[in-house]
């Protein structure tokens, strides 16, 4: 059986005492950039579906059109499991480790 993967690549403005006026105002608006259809539909074009719901995948050249030969599924209903909460303690620790004195 053919398995989408899923894969969640966020993008955050991070709100933190470090974190100046100017630089919060610059993240801000390079996210709307990034969300604008012009740019969630180049995204398409490396197979990334958009963030933006206004930008749909459903169109004769999308990928996840024409990649549906090939097994890829538009429905995405069913979804891995969720990390047991061992797994996501070890990466927890994992990630602090590897974090240091930052």
């Amino acid at each position: 059986m053919v398995q989408n993967l899923w894969n969640d690549n966020p993008y955050d403005v991070i709100d933190a005492p470090w974190v100046t006026p100017t630089q919060r105002k610059a993240a801000e608006t390079f996210l709307a950039f990034l969300l604008t259809e012009p740019v969630q539909r180049q995204a398409l074009v490396h197979g990334l579906r958009p963030g933006n719901p206004e930008v749909g995948v459903r169109f004769a050249d999308s990928p996840f059109e024409t990649m549906q030969r090939y097994g890829l599924r538009n429905d995405l209903s069913a979804v891995a499991e969720n990390p047991s909460p061992e797994v996501v303690a070890n990466l927890l620790a994992t990630w602090q480790r590897g974090r240091g004195n930052r």
